[in-house]
């Protein structure tokens, strides 16, 4: 059992090898803790989590031997872990209980714990979600709001493709450098942007991103937008037509544009 201060969590581990395997994990998700007070049992007083420890530079600390008090938190809590497993008797496997009482063991607020809180929120600095939440009434999450309110206004300013069943299409092969256009029909729509296409190799669904219009028959022949579209290139903005008046002859011969 790992108990972390000042959150009072807690995490489990059993054996030398698998301890080992765990420290690395838990010095990766949380960083490598100052020092580390341990009972007398085999894998804390093994070469290898000694080694580790002084790898990390970890202060290990060993409780005297049949003294428990002295390392009273974690005994303590070794009591309400087993009262809670006889608890759970009969409420699943040996894992499924486990992860009850974790569950509920971390989202409790802890009166010894800082400002009250429970582990979790004082490990994480918020409260975490529990089956227990769906009983509350559900706010509407602004966030989300926000996020459903950009996407609203964004989709004004595109211009969305709409195909129907047997429009002729190109669709895009976006392989990796393989990119290319296949032309092929619409068979069907599928929800708001997905379509069920046919080409010469079967047929698939794609989303609009990846299907263009098709005027001709030809399949041959791309237009010029999927050219652009396929190399990269800017569209070329068109120039303003000049409109000649009338001519009028000078003196020298040469024609000037009124």
């Amino acid at each position: 059992m790992t108990i972390p201060a000042p959150s009072s969590g807690l995490d489990i581990t059993m054996s030398t090898l698998r301890l080992s395997d765990s420290n690395e994990v838990k010095c990766c998700r949380f960083g490598v803790p100052e020092s580390i007070v341990s009972d007398n049992g085999p894998q804390f007083t093994s070469m290898a989590f000694v080694n580790f420890c002084k790898a990390m530079g970890t202060q290990l600390i060993h409780t005297p031997v049949y003294h428990p008090q002295s390392n009273g938190q974690v005994e303590r809590f070794v009591d309400t872990f087993k009262r809670a497993l006889q608890k759970l008797q009969g409420e699943g496997t040996v894992p499924d209980m486990l992860n009850t009482f974790l569950r509920t063991y971390r989202s409790t607020p802890n009166t010894s714990g800082p400002e009250g809180k429970s582990p979790a929120e004082a490990f994480l600095g918020r409260r975490i979600r529990t089956p227990l939440d769906l009983m509350l009434p559900s706010k509407p999450n602004a966030n989300m709001c926000s996020r459903d309110g950009g996407k609203k206004h964004s989709h004004r300013s595109q211009n969305k493709r709409v195909f129907k069943p047997g429009d002729l299409i190109y669709i895009m092969n976006a392989k990796p450098h393989q990119r290319s256009w296949i032309p092929g029909r619409v068979m069907r729509r599928i929800g708001s942007v997905m379509y069920q296409v046919q080409t010469q190799s079967g047929t698939n669904v794609r989303h609009v991103n990846h299907i263009q219009h098709r005027y001709t028959e030809k399949t041959n022949q791309l237009p010029l937008d999927i050219l652009l579209d396929t190399f990269e290139l800017p569209t070329p903005e068109l120039e303003t037509p000049v409109l000649l008046e009338r001519l009028r002859p000078n003196t020298s011969g040469v024609h000037e544009v009124d």
